[in-house]
Parts: C-alpha cells; sequence; structure tokens
C-alpha cells in the first residue's frame, strides 16, 4: 500500500517537469529563431 501511495505522489510532479520541459522547448526555439533573424538582419546591414 505504502509503494502504491508513494508511486501516486511521484506522477503528478513527473508530468509537470515533463510539461516545463516541453514549455521550455518552445521558448529555447523561439528565442533561436528571433536571435538567427536579428543576427541575418544585422549581417545585411553590416555588408551594405
Amino acid at each position: 500500500m505504502e509503494r502504491e501511495k508513494q508511486s501516486n505522489e511521484i506522477r503528478p510532479r513527473y508530468c509537470r517537469y515533463k510539461g516545463m520541459i516541453h514549455f521550455l522547448k518552445y521558448v529555447v526555439l523561439i528565442h533561436s529563431f528571433i536571435l538567427g533573424s536579428i543576427i541575418s538582419i544585422l549581417v545585411k546591414i553590416l555588408s551594405n
């Protein structure tokens, strides 16, 4: 009984971390995309 209770307590916390990791992945992707576009614009300005 005790072991079952522990696993049930751990599961929602794991799901929450999984969701946070998923969210962080999207944040990193968006930031890298924005940074990439800014860098390309700067390169265009500097090359002109």
